[in-house]
């Protein structure tokens, strides 16, 4: 059964779609908030955090190849409108 935008079970959903997708790309759910996702190298140093709230994404990085393919990959994915950038 699929969930449909406006059902009581639509937030779950697509709180779980999402934390799939992020941990697919190597992401790992923040311990102090279950909303935010680290991409970390194997050498543990963080290279970008993707923040999530109802259907918004917040994401921090850097412009480094691994960072912009996690971008395009969740941009792909959920079909997303173009990121803004710049500073905030």
């Amino acid at each position: 059964m699929k969930a449909a935008c406006g059902l009581c079970c639509a937030p779950l959903a697509w709180y779980q779609a999402v934390g799939q997708v992020l941990s697919a790309l190597g992401g790992r759910r923040c311990i102090v908030g279950p909303c935010m996702w680290a991409s970390a190298g194997a050498d543990g140093d963080v290279f970008g955090v993707v923040g999530t709230r109802v259907d918004d994404f917040l994401s921090l990085g850097g412009e480094s190849a691994r960072w912009l393919e996690v971008g395009k990959k969740l941009q792909d994915t959920f079909r997303l409108t173009p990121w803004e950038t710049g500073r905030f």
